[in-house]
């Protein structure tokens, strides 16, 4: 179990679902702010596509931010290979 986490794909998966806790958030906000301003001007389909919009992204972020840290290089190293400053 140790070697499968000190795996570059399984560093990436879990920064991935880090990335995500915010990433939601965010879109989550961005709905609601977006289904506020729109009020009662939105029919019901209208408001289904919005949510339905959102969810997508929301499942499209995961996926999206895996490939971007995948393609930059973007992953910090793992833990066991940061070593902790010698005391003087």
């Amino acid at each position: 179990m140790t070697t499968a986490l000190t795996q570059p794909w399984a560093q990436r998966l879990a920064w991935t679902l880090l990335h995500f806790v915010w990433q939601g958030a965010l879109l989550a906000v961005m709905y609601a702010l977006a289904r506020a301003l729109a009020g009662r001007r939105l029919t019901a389909r209208g408001r289904y596509i919005m949510a339905c919009a959102a969810l997508f992204d929301m499942a499209l972020a995961p996926a999206v931010t895996y490939l971007w840290m995948a393609a930059s290089g973007a992953v910090p190293p793992p833990v066991s290979q940061l070593t902790a400053a010698a005391p003087a």
